[in-house]
């Protein structure tokens, strides 16, 4: 497990312990202030109320965020307030554009998946 990893890895395990985290997901995007405003629109839509958004690593390629993201969902999948964790599977999907990939975590409230 590379520093990096482990590193993001303890960085979301810090956010989703405190109790006002009800539900989170890990993503990948090549512009991540787009995807927040995305994720608002949807919770609102859903009854929530985006809480949390942050880029826990940038300035990755297609490949390495790609690899990052589904690392980090494999060891969060089964985590009680992974958004439908009973159900949830990876589908690998960037925006192969050239720009450079975020990996983030974005958490809501209340929990609805």
């Amino acid at each position: 497990m590379s520093d990096e990893y482990e590193a993001q890895r303890k960085r979301i395990l810090e956010i989703i312990q405190h109790d006002h985290v009800k539900q989170f997901c890990v993503g990948i995007s090549t512009n991540a202030a787009r995807r927040r405003t995305a994720y608002g629109g949807w919770l609102r839509r859903n009854g929530a109320q985006l809480d949390g958004f942050e880029v826990v690593a940038s300035g990755l390629t297609v490949e390495s965020g790609l690899q990052m993201e589904r690392t980090l969902f494999e060891h969060f999948r089964s985590h009680r307030k992974y958004a439908n964790y009973e159900n949830v599977r990876y589908f690998p999907q960037a925006a192969n554009n050239g720009k450079p990939q975020s990996v983030y975590i974005a958490w809501w409230s209340p929990a609805f998946l």
